[in-house]
């Protein structure tokens, strides 16, 4: 933000006035020349950090306000509106990346879906191969049965 020297010099002006106090009474009061305090409200020139000091007193008003105009809190909510410019930056990022992440989520649902179909079917084959294993044996049993039922005729 750039100082305003037009603004400042405006400003003095009026808050002088206010106040009731001609060029030569302020610049009694300060301690300085009247022609320097006509400099400063014609903008020509800018007072010292002091002089800023014991002018804002003799007018009383914040340094803030002889400079800008503004008192702290209209200042506080300038300073508001860039947070919450920020905050709407960050929601809108915050926005695309839960879009995003939604997006991921349900591609990993879909991933793992298709998984638990896949071990469904795979589940469905390994019954019918134990269910088979468990038939084969049984035969496997006819046959030795048979095969011992034959060594024993032959041994007879």
């Amino acid at each position: 933000m750039e100082f305003d020297k037009d603004f400042f010099a405006e400003n003095l002006i009026q808050l002088r006035e206010l106040n009731s106090l001609t060029q030569k009474q302020l610049a009694e009061k300060i301690g300085l020349k009247t022609s320097t305090v006509g400099s400063y409200e014609t903008g020509a020139s800018l007072p010292s950090i002091d002089s800023l000091l014991k002018i804002a007193t003799i007018l009383n008003v914040s340094i803030n306000k002889l400079l800008t105009g503004k008192e702290i809190n209209q200042v506080s909510e300038l300073a508001e509106a860039q947070v919450g410019y920020g905050i709407k930056e960050a929601n809108d990022q915050l926005q695309k990346e839960t879009t995003s992440l939604s997006r991921e989520l349900a591609m990993a649902r879909e991933f793992l879906e298709d998984r638990r179909k896949q071990i469904e079917r795979l589940e469905g084959e390994k019954k019918k191969l134990e269910d088979r294993v468990i038939h084969l044996n049984g035969e496997l049993d006819k046959c030795e049965k048979e095969v011992q039922s034959l060594k024993t005729q032959k041994e007879a």
